[in-house]
């Protein structure tokens, strides 16, 4: 499960099907494990002007003008899906019961795209096959299952440490995966250009930016 450092807030959409117009929620979204994201370039630049703040918590209009631009940066969330060294960590929730069908056919359609966009190329699609056969109805625990879609309130995890991609279900071990190009495009989804929720991305980019900080500070 993910660290506390990962647990940066609760969050719904309606944009897309891998969060809300299939019923899915991400729950928790962010750096896995506390200072990982110090690792990231962008991350640690923006930290040491955070933490160079009288009070960080509450900065000043152009401090603040300077941490929305960064935000807004396509370039800032690259380099830390990018980032071999930076683990990551997504919970998502279902809140209605959704089939395991239509869950893989989406990741596979997306993520073969995001493949490319991060640099991969066909020779990484064993690995993209990998992971949709996750959601294979005989792979995944049957307390999850209601007939051969996923239960509504199962809690699947999904976690980038280095070059692998481990994902559960209910705390059940559903696989991994490894492939660095396949980690950065997974995560490439919630983080990268046109992620599947705006708002979950820019949260999950401020968390980072506040945990490098509060490393750096000795908080």
């Amino acid at each position: 499960a993910p660290s506390s450092a990962a647990a940066s807030a609760s969050i719904s959409a309606a944009s897309s099907f891998l969060m809300g117009r299939g019923g899915q929620q991400i729950a928790a979204a962010g750096p896995a494990g506390a200072g990982a994201p110090s690792s990231s370039p962008s991350v640690a630049r923006a930290a040491s002007a955070v933490s160079s703040l009288s009070s960080p918590s509450s900065p000043s209009s152009s401090e603040w003008e300077q941490q929305r631009a960064l935000l807004a940066k396509d370039s800032y969330y690259d380099d830390i899906v990018r980032s071999r060294e930076t683990g990551l960590s997504v919970v998502l929730v279902p809140a209605r019961n959704i089939p395991l069908r239509i869950i893989s056919a989406e990741y596979e359609k997306i993520l073969k795209r995001r493949v490319t966009k991060v640099g991969g190329s066909a020779s990484d699609d064993p690995s993209v096959h990998q992971v949709i056969g996750i959601f294979h109805e005989d792979q995944f625990p049957r307390q999850c299952l209601e007939g051969s879609s996923i239960k509504k309130g199962t809690v699947l995890t999904f976690v980038k440490n280095r070059d692998t991609l481990s994902a559960t279900a209910d705390g059940t071990p559903l696989g991994q995966v490894r492939n660095a190009n396949v980690c950065s495009a997974f995560f490439d989804m919630y983080m990268g250009s046109e992620p599947v929720d705006e708002g979950a991305r820019y949260d999950l980019g401020l968390s980072a930016i506040q945990l490098a900080a509060a490393k750096r500070g000795g908080k």
